[in-house]
């Protein structure tokens, strides 16, 4: 019985603890991400719509992180990123955001009304994405606070 707690521990199932959902209308984005994630150990689920997301969510889905493109095929993000904060097991799902530039008031309306929020401009600079990445997957972004990450 201890030796097969231990081979279910030590079993490489650890990546359904690092699943991660994309919702980026670009495949070119959408592949690049999903690649890297999976060299981290994440098992990745794309998705091209935040309707598509929300229906995923609602029928019981589970993800560790969301990664969202800021612009959609219908608009913003921001009311996605609020729907999912009505749907219970995404309550409290961490999210990165990820935009051209995000003007300061779209960044203010967005932390005034969503936490676990990370927003990120491009273009993309991989360390950075790797650390928001693990901090998401260890902490859930637990600080609530939305933060602006610029490359530079």
């Amino acid at each position: 019985m201890v030796v097969q707690l231990l081979k279910r521990l030590l079993s490489p199932k650890k990546k359904s603890l690092r699943k991660v959902l994309i919702v980026d209308p670009e495949d070119s984005l959408r592949e690049l991400l999903t690649v890297y994630l999976e060299s981290m150990d994440c098992e990745v689920q794309t998705l091209s719509s935040p309707v598509e997301a929300v229906k995923l969510l609602e029928s019981g889905e589970q993800f560790r992180l969301t990664v969202i493109s800021l612009v959609t095929q219908t608009g913003t993000a921001l009311p996605f990123v609020k729907k999912l904060r009505e749907i219970k097991q995404a309550k409290k799902l961490p999210a990165i955001l990820i935009g051209d530039k995000v003007p300061h008031a779209t960044l203010n309306g967005i932390s005034e009304q969503v936490e676990r929020l990370e927003v990120m401009t491009k273009p993309i600079k991989m360390k950075l994405f790797r650390e928001l990445v693990e901090e998401a997957l260890r902490t859930g972004f637990s600080s609530g606070k939305v933060s602006e990450h610029t490359p530079r």
